[in-house]
């Protein structure tokens, strides 16, 4: 069936999204994904309450970053550059608790067991919560800016392309964050970041 987009999608201004609850199946080209034009995005999925994934590829590396959508909101980020790194310096940060030394004896059964559409990082999260290791304070916190720094990247990458792979199953929420808090945090970190003429560099 045909998919229901806005009339409007100019290819300068704000990125073509869905209309409704259909899924947006083409990549998008965007010129430039600013903080602006990620509001937009995420204030339509909000809106259609969509839950799936948001992949978003950068044109001059190929490097993918995936945003996991929970009717509309999002639980995790993760991909783009660093991936690894970025977890285990968010996890010294806001989990000190953790030892990082037992996360390859854990991987194995999180990558067999895991049928929820949802990248190991989260699983691993998911594990040391239920096991009563890390509280959903630090994992909001932990969360919220694992999500803050792959946008803020996202916004540095210059051209991207993204599609919107829907999903029945992401994972059962451990935070719901809502990106509109999450963009102003951004906006406010790049401001701060371009006036340290830092601009061409991640901090990550």
């Amino acid at each position: 069936s045909s998919l229901k987009l806005q009339k409007t999608v100019p290819s300068a201004g704000n990125p073509p999204i869905p209309a409704d609850n259909s899924p947006l199946l083409e990549k998008v080209s965007v010129r430039e994904f600013s903080i602006s034009k990620q509001a937009t995005l995420f204030k339509q999925l909000k809106k259609n309450r969509f839950t799936g994934q948001l992949i978003l590829k950068e044109h001059k590396n190929g490097k993918e970053s995936i945003i996991y959508l929970y009717l509309g909101r999002i639980i995790y980020a993760n991909g783009g550059s660093h991936t690894i790194r970025r977890f285990h310096r968010n996890l010294c940060t806001y989990c000190p608790e953790i030892d990082l030394n037992e996360i390859p004896q854990l991987l194995p059964d999180i990558l067999q067991n895991n049928t929820d559409n949802i990248t190991w990082e989260y699983k691993l999260l998911s594990c040391w919560f239920n096991n009563h290791e890390v509280n959903r304070e630090q994992l909001t916190d932990l969360i919220s800016n694992t999500i803050s720094e792959v946008l803020f990247d996202i916004i540095q990458a210059g051209k991207i392309t993204y599609t919107l792979k829907p999903s029945r199953v992401v994972g059962i929420p451990l935070v719901i964050l809502d990106a509109e808090r999450i963009i102003v945090k951004i906006w406010k970190f790049w401001q701060e970041w371009q006036g340290a003429k830092l601009a061409d560099r991640s901090p990550n």
